[in-house]
């Protein structure tokens, strides 16, 4: 049988949806994932803002359709059900953010930090037996299922929470109803003090229920899980398809390694070498999936589109080379871009249990191929097809071995425990679009605003697309708490590839109310790609303007145009910055302010005895005026030439 990269088979389908009773249903969408030995079912859901929820029975999938979208449908309501069909199925425009680990290139924030997680073991009024002890799930999840995230993770997540004492629920379970379970347990939790809506994830053990017959169940992209089968590669599993993940196949394409997945077999779990498939040991993630999750980016990855010879190092760990090989494939039929995953995999940490069950595999490499924004198209390849019985039994591309397809050949040179060297040659090369993670980051920043104060935020955004790509087209929006406004000149741009621009963002204090956060969106509106740039500043409230204080001024020896300095003994307590902002006119002389918040007097030629004149000066609010005294020279004529101006004397000094 044949499966596409949503999994349809395990989906609620229908061929034929009733033009009758039809009727709009809005809401938002999520994905259940019911894990079984050799196969899967997904139940789409719709949650209505009254709460109501209805499984959604579909003819096929869109494949922009995700979890946590809001989406109106028009379908005919059968119970609980709704049969719709694509045609009636539309995205809501909404300001919520989706997951954030949807899809590969174009996550937003990598999963990081610590993960909170509530979990107790349930069991059931009408046989509550208790199978395990507190201490044994606080070992379980906050030891060795953390430990195997900080490792997948190179260090960037871990585990805590709060595990309680049996939680015994009266729920029918002639029928395996996890919403029931949750409901229960929740009321119970929230009984002894504890608060599902406060955790990352909430995680009920059912060891004993006897309708639920599958290994783990937990919503993708969401936070609850139920764990049947209670060890550690279940729950590394189903805490995975909380952070949005889909699960590790494989593709047999036959005689060849790779084509549409029309023409394919897709096999359910068939990466058994990764943690989303159907393993009961502990293994790491795919590389596929790391990326997704915002774990391998940057150096991490060398993404090559010419002929190129490339070390990895294992991806269980931080070394001194990339960790995955990405080499462009073309597209699919959705138009995503289509690559190959080259990963190096050794038996160690928690990829230990590759020492038995593949040490036939660990000098050479793995063959992957994934889509740009399609969370479930992480395939295993087979690199040589029809070379044995059981074809799958050699997928490690070893030293001295070669694989080719497509305009693509990879030729391994070397490998050792700690590193694989290997040759990519394209041939035929035709230069293609490489889209890259777009980058917003802060230049410089406003810390601190008084109430009526203005700032600024000097943001670089960054075109990371190669110089094949088209241009890029960028909408941005901005967000700001109560206390500050926020804005920019432009609501969009557009940025050739490899390119920068700097925007800057206006900033205003309404209210002296403290810490206040700023968040600028910018949405690449080619690859859905969502990137959030983010800060605070401290708003203080204002003080009383204190008007500035003006000393009067006496110039002596004045006969030709001369530049006075009259700020020079005037202040401000305020510290605000002075400037004139007028004057009077001299009766023997023309009063000039000049741009450098000087002035210049020019005694007319009948200048014989004294002369004054006054100025304002102002700190932008409040003013004060002074008055300037001018004395001649003794020896002047009167001439108007001009000369070199000398400084005032305050009368108060």
């Amino acid at each position: 049988m044949k499966y596409s990269a949503m999994m349809l088979s395990s989906l609620l389908l229908t061929n034929t949806v009733l033009a009758a009773d039809m009727r709009p249903f809005e809401g938002t969408l999520s994905l259940e994932v019911e894990d079984f030995p050799q196969h899967a079912i997904e139940t789409f859901r719709l949650h209505g803002k009254q709460n109501q929820v209805h499984d959604l029975a579909l003819t096929s999938i869109p494949h922009w359709l995700k979890p946590g979208q809001s989406i109106r449908v028009f379908g005919q309501a059968n119970g609980k059900q709704l049969q719709v069909s694509d045609s009636n199925l539309s995205l809501l425009q909404t300001n919520e953010t989706s997951g954030s680990a949807q899809t590969v290139n174009s996550a937003i924030t990598p999963i990081s930090g610590n993960r909170s997680v509530l979990v107790a073991e349930v069991n059931f009024a009408i046989n509550p037996v208790v199978r395990l002890t507190e201490a044994e799930i606080q070992d379980l999840l906050f030891n060795q299922a953390s430990a195997f995230y900080e490792e997948n993770s190179y260090g960037s997540v871990t585990l805590s929470g709060d595990t309680t004492s049996p939680i015994t629920v009266n729920v029918d379970v002639s029928v395996c109803n996890t919403d029931a379970v949750a409901l229960a347990a929740d009321q119970e939790l929230s009984a002894r003090g504890f608060n599902p809506d406060n955790y990352d994830h909430v995680m009920y053990l059912i060891p004993t229920h006897p309708k639920c017959t599958w290994s783990g169940k937990a919503n993708v992209a969401g936070k609850r899980s139920w764990i049947k089968r209670v060890q550690l590669s279940t729950i590394n599993h189903e805490l995975g398809h909380n952070l949005g993940l889909f699960h590790a196949n494989k593709k047999d394409c036959g005689a060849v390694t790779t084509a549409d997945s029309s023409q394919c077999t897709i096999t359910e779990y068939g990466d058994y070498l990764s943690a989303m498939s159907g393993t009961n040991t502990p293994k790491h993630f795919n590389a596929f999936h790391k990326e997704q999750l915002g774990w391998l980016s940057g150096d991490r990855i060398k993404t090559v589109s010419t002929d190129s010879r490339v070390t990895l190092s294992p991806v269980e760990a931080e070394g001194n080379f990339p960790l995955l090989l990405k080499i462009p494939n073309g597209q699919d039929t959705s138009g995503n871009e289509l690559f190959y995953y080259v990963e190096y995999r050794q038996a160690t940490g928690f990829d230990s249990s590759l020492a038995t069950e593949a040490a036939d595999m660990l000098d050479g490499v793995r063959l992957r191929e994934g889509a740009s924004n399609n969370a479930a198209s992480s395939y295993l390849l087979d690199p040589t097809p029809n070379s044995s019985s059981y074809d799958w039994d050699d997928i490690s591309l070893a030293p001295g071995q070669s694989f080719e397809q497509q305009g693509v050949r990879i030729d391994v040179i070397s490998s050792d425990t700690a590193s694989v060297t290997l040759d990519v040659v394209m041939q035929n090369t035709v230069t293609q679009c490489i889209r890259g993670n777009s980058s917003l980051a802060v230049q410089s920043a406003v810390s601190q605003l008084q109430q009526g104060q203005q700032g600024s935020v000097d943001l670089l955004l960054t075109n990371n697309d190669s110089s094949a790509c088209p241009d890029t087209y960028y909408s941005l929006t901005t967000q700001a708490d109560a206390g500050l406004y926020a804005s920019l000149a432009n609501n969009s741009v557009t940025l050739a590839p490899q390119t920068s621009m700097h925007l800057t963002l206006s900033l205003e204090a309404l209210q002296g109310s403290g810490s206040n956060t700023w968040k600028v969106i910018s949405n690449n509106q080619t690859s859905s790609q969502q990137v959030i740039s983010s800060g605070s500043v401290l708003l203080t409230a204002a003080t009383a303007n204190t008007a500035p204080l003006a000393v009067s001024d006496d110039f002596n020896d004045i006969s030709t145009s001369t530049v006075l300095n009259v700020l020079a003994n005037d202040s401000d307590l305020d510290g605000d910055s002075l400037f004139i902002s007028g004057t009077t006119q001299g009766i023997y002389g023309k009063v000039t302010v000049n741009t450098n918040n000087t002035l210049t007097y020019v005694p007319s030629k009948r200048f014989k005895g004294n002369d004054s004149f006054s100025y304002t000066v102002s700190d932008g609010k409040l003013t004060a005026i002074a008055t300037v005294a001018i004395s001649p020279s003794t020896t002047s004529s009167g001439s108007s030439d001009t000369s070199t101006g000398t400084g005032g004397k305050g009368k108060n000094k």
